[in-house]
């Protein structure tokens, strides 16, 4: 059924599941069935968002219930580790990307951004790092954050 639009095998009920989904997910689908249970919010933005999340999170439990992933052998758990640990891989690669990107026209915010969230430095070490005062490492963390989300949008 692959390249068939939906309509054309969802029942209307499914189809507002799928839409409801999509718009949670914002693009990332993880790979296996209990990676994206999690991934499924609990609470949407109004109630009858929250409603359909809650009927989708359902309809998937009753899957993993079905298919007997309570009672799971150890290699599947392993592969179930396996493909989220992929998944964790995919997203690494993506903020390497968009740091060396951000690097290749602002290299300081890209520094500051390696420093403060990678290398886990606080405000204080990563402003000596970078050679400036904590007052420039706040106004520059501001814009090297706005700089990364923008590439991150653009690089979806």
């Amino acid at each position: 059924m692959r390249g068939l639009p939906t309509y054309m095998y969802l029942s209307k009920k499914e189809q507002q599941l799928e839409t409801v989904a999509h718009a949670y997910l914002g693009g990332k689908y993880p790979a296996g069935i209990k990676s994206q249970h999690r991934a499924i919010a609990t609470v949407g933005v109004d109630e009858e968002d929250t409603k359909t999340l809650q009927d989708l999170k359902f309809k998937i439990a009753r899957v993993l219930a079905a298919r007997g992933y309570d009672e799971r052998n150890d290699i599947d758990k392993v592969l179930d580790i396996i493909a989220e640990m992929q998944d964790i891989q995919i997203e690494l690669k993506r903020i390497d990307n968009v740091l060396a990107a951000l690097e290749q026209y602002k290299p300081d915010f890209a520094k500051l951004l390696k420093y403060k969230y990678i290398d886990g430095y606080s405000s204080t070490t990563a402003a000596v790092a970078l050679n400036i005062t904590e007052r420039t490492f706040v106004r520059w963390h501001k814009r090297a954050i706005a700089e990364y989300l923008e590439l991150a949008a653009n690089c979806l």
